[in-house]
């Protein structure tokens, strides 16, 4: 896994032929280490071997990428008549130009060329506040009383809302100046997490630390059903938020909008398989 100079984190994974076993599990804990408590953009490629029916992927590997925001680019078959080989990105992973190639045949596995737009980068949102909280009131009270509010007060209503104005904010600057701070955009999926599957999530990040700690294998196994635990939480907050949301959906256009973002269908993407070579 490697990070690159645009903030993108790219995961090259292979998994052997075989049982599951805690591959979803595993795979989920991985994207949800990346996208959700790192916050950062995410591109996931590599030969999964997790085929499903009608030469797509498996369900449950289609499921956790929907859960996390991960779109799978890869539509045609990769190595016979199944898509062994993926390539996945979050929505702010430009990825575009996704192509198929039997790169002449030197393997049976096709190969998947795409490009990736690395300027696309979110911006820090700025807030402006005060910290009213932190004004004591009598603090406040005196100020405006030893001002021109009371000492040399306007002559007519519309002067006054002008001094007013100007002598409250003068006092407010001395004792709640202005703040400004930078945060980084929410992502999607920080707006349906429920509040148990936040908790889940920072449990699971402690009893991994712990693991890793004390190596024990206690230890392991506890943290092992913990993130099975998490990801079921996960899981349905997703299904329970947008189930709410078609439900409140008040006319056609609003659930089609719902459901668009469901699909990933405002996207396009130019998956072409070339002829094969003779």
């Amino acid at each position: 896994m490697g990070r690159g100079s645009s903030s993108i984190t790219i995961a090259n994974i292979y998994r052997p032929p075989g049982p599951m076993g805690d591959f979803y599990d595993d795979l989920a804990t991985l994207i949800s280490s990346i996208c959700v408590e790192a916050d950062e953009r995410f591109l996931l490629c590599g030969d999964l071997n997790c085929p499903g029916s009608g030469g797509q992927i498996n369900d449950m590997l289609t499921d956790t990428f929907n859960t996390y925001g991960l779109r799978q680019y890869v539509e045609v078959p990769t190595r016979g008549e199944n898509i062994l080989d993926v390539l996945a990105a979050d929505d702010h992973t430009t990825v575009y130009d996704v192509q198929v190639s039997d790169a002449g045949l030197i393997s049976d596995h096709k190969l998947i060329l795409c490009k990736i737009m690395t300027s696309c980068q979110r911006q820090p949102v700025c807030h402006v506040f005060r910290n009213i909280k932190a004004v004591d009131p009598l603090t406040f009270s005196d100020l405006l009383i030893d001002s021109d509010l009371f000492v040399a007060p306007a002559k007519n209503a519309d002067d006054f809302a002008e001094q007013l104005k100007r002598i409250v904010a003068c006092a407010l600057d001395k004792i709640a100046p202005i703040q400004t701070c930078y945060r980084r955009p929410s992502k999607p999926i920080t707006r349906w997490l429920s509040t148990e599957a936040i908790q889940a999530k920072r449990e699971r990040r402690r009893l991994e630390r712990k693991w890793k700690s004390s190596g024990l294998e206690e230890d392991r196994q506890r943290y092992r059903r913990h993130c099975r635990a998490t990801n079921k939480l996960i899981n349905d907050s997703r299904s329970s938020y947008f189930r709410s949301q078609l439900e409140s959906a008040e006319n056609p256009r609003d659930r089609w909008r719902i459901c668009q973002r469901l699909l990933h269908s405002k996207e396009t993407v130019n998956c072409q398989l070339p002829t094969l070579r003779t």
